[in-house]
């Protein structure tokens, strides 16, 4: 049967014959089959959708990364920080909710740390969205999805750092209080400061306003990097200035903000004066890579690290690698920039909704379709 038969013999279609015949469609045929069978198409759609979704987006983001390296010595120290994973929490979110975000968190940061392969791993607080209103059972809940999304008992005692973040303890919508203060440290530990390879890490708490007693002097060709929840260098006040002129860092590291920027600040008076986005680098082929020098004299860099999470409000996610020379005190700074969540889940929204206007269609379609009956008045005489 040609089709332009079957055209005619299904009368609601007779309205697509032009569009068949229209010189920008190589194959009307074709066209037709797909019309009359589309759950066929959509079905092949909705698998490659998944696919694309749930497995492609996160196996092939090695290829989008930059290439991790650290000049011509060896060996280097590999770190990799993690900012505001924010594990959603049992009184605002959905259990599916929870699971989404916990699968992505975990998805994202096994790729990056087998593609970082990491000395260290820093997580600059914020762990958990609901730890400062959790109860003791809660806690306990959201303290074993916190270990099991980020693999916690594969790592080695000292090749974790933990900051806590005003969600943790409280401190910006929540009060901070000795409980939740002395909680986190049971579970987290509480050193404020760690030696690696001719590195120091030396942990800041500017919601309690507390720093370790370090000497001031530096030991020789070491390098000193201050990790704070808070940037130190956002918003000027005397605890920033006490901390950087007593600790007198060489790098600051922070998260909070949910966004990526590098700030250049003087360890004397605390003042910022220099500013600048770290989304991509054009000296690197547009690729998220820097170069970091040791900073002169009374000079800091501060390095804001973006959120991991899809559900902080921030279009830009990433993990952060440090990869450092310690003969040269030089730092290639990298983001391992990571898929939009919400992009794959508005698709499926919007492949349901495909799904639905052909369902309506079929069904009025099926509907012209069904014999009219004619009436005839039979006269009697």
């Amino acid at each position: 049967m040609r089709a332009d038969d079957v055209i005619r013999k299904n009368g609601c279609y007779f309205l697509f014959k032009k569009l068949f015949t229209n010189r920008f469609f190589c194959s009307k045929s074709c066209l037709l089959w797909i019309w009359l069978n589309p759950w066929y198409v959509l079905f092949s759609l909705g698998f490659a959708l998944i696919v694309f979704n749930e497995w492609m987006a996160y196996a092939f983001l090695p290829l989008r990364w930059p290439t991790l390296k650290c000049g011509h010595t060896h060996p280097c120290l590999k770190v990799l920080f993690v900012a505001d994973p924010q594990i959603l929490g049992e009184i605002d979110e959905t259990a599916f909710a929870r699971w989404d975000c916990d699968r992505y968190l975990h998805r994202t940061f096994m790729v990056a740390k087998s593609y970082a392969e990491p000395d260290i791993i820093v997580f600059l607080g914020d762990l958990m969205d609901e730890g400062s209103r959790a109860t003791a059972a809660e806690y306990e809940r959201y303290l074993a999805r916190f270990k099991k999304i980020f693999s916690l008992s594969s790592f080695q005692p000292n090749q974790t750092i933990f900051l806590p973040g005003d969600n943790d303890i409280g401190g910006e919508d929540e009060p901070i209080t000795k409980i939740k203060v002395e909680r986190y440290k049971k579970h987290f530990g509480s050193i404020t400061d760690f030696s690696y390879s001719h590195l120091e890490f030396i942990k800041v708490n500017k919601m309690l306003r507390t720093y370790p007693d370090v000497p001031q002097e530096k030991k020789e060709n070491w390098l000193r990097f201050v990790l704070s929840h808070i940037p130190l260098l956002g918003i000027p006040g005397t605890f920033s200035y006490e901390a950087l002129n007593e600790l007198k860092p060489d790098f600051i590291f922070s998260a909070h903000d949910h966004k990526s920027v590098h700030l250049v600040g003087n360890t004397k008076t605390g003042e910022r004066s220099f500013i600048q986005p770290l989304v991509s680098n054009r000296f690197a082929g547009h690729h998220p890579s820097w170069i970091f020098f040791p900073p002169s004299r009374d000079t800091v860099n501060e390095i804001i690290i973006p959120t991991c999470s899809y559900r902080m409000g921030s279009n830009f996610m990433a993990y952060a690698t440090a990869y450092i020379d310690t003969q040269r005190n030089v730092i290639h700074y990298s983001l391992l920039t990571l898929p939009s969540r919400l992009l794959h889940l508005f698709s499926y929204l919007f492949f349901f909704t495909i799904c639905f206007l052909v369902s309506i269609i079929q069904y009025l379609s099926h509907l012209c379709r069904q014999p009219q009956i004619k009436y005839v008045q039979i006269r009697s005489d």
